[in-house]
């Protein structure tokens, strides 16, 4: 048994989903901003749930705790979220 087996790995089909929530592809702009600073950074909305996203951002480093996800560029759409991993340049969030 390969290793992709051991982990859940169907060749062919989807991996097992251990997810409370189906996740909605989205891949659309949208923009963060972390706690303390009025500056918007961008970012890819990768992915979607009733309780949480997947993002992609630039500069991952400075994300610590909660910030604000804005799915409008005016901020009129927003969301608090709290990290809950980082990957790279992608950060998986919980709605608080």
């Amino acid at each position: 048994m390969g290793i992709l087996s051991r982990l859940g790995y169907d060749y062919g089909t989807r991996s097992k989903e251990r997810r409370k929530s189906i996740r909605r592809g989205e891949n659309v702009d949208a923009w963060v901003r972390t706690d303390g600073s009025f500056a918007k950074q961008p970012c890819k909305l990768i992915d979607m749930s009733s309780m949480g996203v997947r993002i992609s951002v630039e500069r991952p480093e400075g994300f610590t705790g909660t910030f604000l996800l804005l799915t409008s560029r005016d901020g009129s759409s927003a969301r608090r979220v709290k990290m809950k991993w980082r990957r790279g340049n992608q950060i998986g969030a919980e709605f608080v």
